[in-house]
């Protein structure tokens, strides 16, 4: 799949070229219909990964930094990784510094939260996996440090939202500052 990218640069990354998103109007993204990543069937094992790198100058208060995922306001979001400061007027406030993944198919939603500072300019390697038991995982730098059992029965896929990167459609402040690469996504849950 080849996302669209606006208002982002290249950039040296710790495993070639990276995309450099500047917190403020930076994004990418996939267009809507059939078939796109992160549409997973129900019970289905993924994995979904990538290296992020935050801007240790970059200062908020509130807000997403790292959001990959289909968002939509009005239903629940089938797929999103996020890793964001206090969002007040959420069901689920987050505390400061946390990475969430969030599944749902529609009539339940999983979450999974890891408490991790990721303010300091410092490459890291992320996966998050649903696997054979129907647990989601959250893998920081290869090490296991989060798990729940995943609650949704039905399908992530939603062909009408399209896959947004860098940037949060629903909340125009929450943008990503730092710098994304090999994001990737494949079967078979670690």
């Amino acid at each position: 799949y080849n996302a669209t990218p606006t208002n982002t640069q290249l950039t040296q990354s710790y495993t070639g070229n990276g995309i450099e998103f500047n917190g403020s109007t930076s994004r990418a993204s996939v267009p809507a219909g059939p078939s796109r990543p992160f549409d997973f069937d129900a019970d289905e094992p993924f994995t979904v990964s990538f290296w992020a790198r935050l801007d240790p100058n970059f200062q908020r208060d509130i807000g997403t930094f790292i959001s990959i995922g289909r968002i939509n306001s009005t239903i629940p979001t089938p797929f999103w990784i996020g890793y964001q400061a206090n969002v007040e007027g959420f069901i689920e406030t987050l505390s400061f510094n946390a990475l969430r993944l969030q599944v749902s198919d529609g009539s339940s939603i999983s979450y999974l939260d890891h408490q991790v500072g990721l303010n300091d300019g410092v490459w890291r390697h992320f996966a998050v996996t649903r696997d054979l038991t129907d647990t989601l995982n959250i893998y920081v730098s290869g090490v296991s440090v989060a798990s729940t059992p995943d609650i949704t029965t039905g399908s992530t896929a939603n062909p009408s939202l399209p896959l947004t990167i860098g940037h949060n459609d629903n909340l125009n402040s929450r943008t990503l500052a730092g710098t994304l690469d090999e994001i990737g996504q494949g079967g078979g849950g670690q």
